[in-house]
């Protein structure tokens, strides 16, 4: 078996760092409407807001500790059936007298998408007629920013809405 001869490198003293490993971080992508802010900060910031209003208004600490509940299980829901049955769920459940914590998620995430300019529309009819009008790209990358929405309104809730639904 033929042996091999290690070949010492020399050190380097004076070794100046290229151009390349001194770059900069690139900075976080910022959205468009944004100055200084990323799309997470965003994104938490729009949800803190809804669901802040939604504690703060005179509602039935039941149906808060519900849309709570709602919250922390919609990510799932949403990847388990897509972004339009999950929207249309949302609206079926919302026309309830008993189901009004779906009535304000779904009305949060309209108003959501529409402040962080993904879609515009009015209400929720709207928003469901316009992703229904999406090509594929667009309704992956709706149903993207939708998933990052539902993240901030669970961790938001679980954090500002004590207790559980029962």
């Amino acid at each position: 078996m033929p042996q091999y001869k290690k070949i010492k490198k020399p050190l380097r003293t004076n070794h100046k760092p290229s151009q390349q490993s001194a770059a900069k971080t690139p900075e976080p992508k910022l959205h468009s409407g944004a100055t200084s802010q990323t799309k997470s900060q965003e994104y938490s910031a729009l949800v803190f807001k809804n669901v802040q209003a939604l504690l703060e208004s005179n509602n039935d600490k039941d149906t808060i500790k519900r849309y709570k509940s709602l919250c922390k299980r919609s990510g799932g829901l949403l990847r388990s059936v897509g972004l339009i049955q999950f929207l249309s769920f949302l609206a079926a459940k919302a026309t309830k007298d008993s189901e009004v914590h779906h009535q304000y998620l779904l009305n949060h995430l309209t108003a959501e998408l529409n402040s962080v300019d993904i879609i515009k529309a009015q209400n929720s009819d709207g928003l469901l007629e316009k992703i229904r009008q999406q090509n594929l790209a667009q309704y992956m990358h709706t149903t993207t920013r939708v998933l990052k929405l539902l993240q901030w309104h669970k961790r938001i809730a679980d954090i500002l809405i004590t207790g559980d639904a029962g």
